[in-house]
């Protein structure tokens, strides 16, 4: 079981989620935010606290919730014990791709994008169609941007360079 499953703290350094609460916040209107991949969802927990002065109209977390053992019931508990109502996230219990094809039929776009899931080239890849639904002016983040996951950086590197109306904000530990 991982670590998180047990602490169910975020998974970043401190550094990183404070680059985070920068960029969740940065968002200029009552947005709607997605994460794709929850693990315990301590990163969850974190950005719904930020997001307390400026409620956002709507959060999504896609996750399979098979990452251990009763990982929904231990992200809902991690919720509850932060003061955070899980009936306020629309989570949605299934793959990435079966997630994103039905977001993308019923029109969905989204202010903010968190990947943290998977670190498989063609998870990831398959993760970055996501930023099809990302709203102009939008931000994406993503964990384990570092060489030492391969399957993270490579696929986004690849999409940055062939996607131009994309562009790095900046990076601070494995969060770009």
């Amino acid at each position: 079981k991982r670590s998180s499953a047990t602490t169910l703290k975020p998974e970043m350094t401190d550094e990183e989620l404070v680059f985070l609460k920068n960029r969740v916040q940065m968002v200029r209107r009552k947005g709607e935010y997605i994460e794709v991949g929850t693990a315990a969802g301590g990163t969850l927990c974190f950005m719904l606290q930020c997001l307390a002065d400026k409620p956002c109209s709507r959060f999504v977390v896609v996750d399979t919730m098979q990452y251990f053992e009763d990982q929904l019931k231990i992200v809902e508990k991690n919720l509850a014990n932060h003061g955070l109502d899980a009936g306020k996230v629309d989570f949605r219990v299934m793959s990435s791709n079966t997630a994103f094809d039905r977001a993308k039929a019923d029109g969905e776009r989204f202010d903010f994008i968190l990947v943290d899931a998977s670190h498989k080239i063609r998870h990831v890849m398959a993760d970055l169609r996501w930023l099809r639904l990302l709203n102009i002016g939008g931000l994406a983040c993503f964990h384990d941007y570092t060489p030492k996951f391969k399957g993270v950086c490579w696929p986004i590197d690849r999409f940055l360079g062939r996607n131009p109306q994309f562009s790095r904000v900046g990076l601070e530990g494995s969060l770009l």
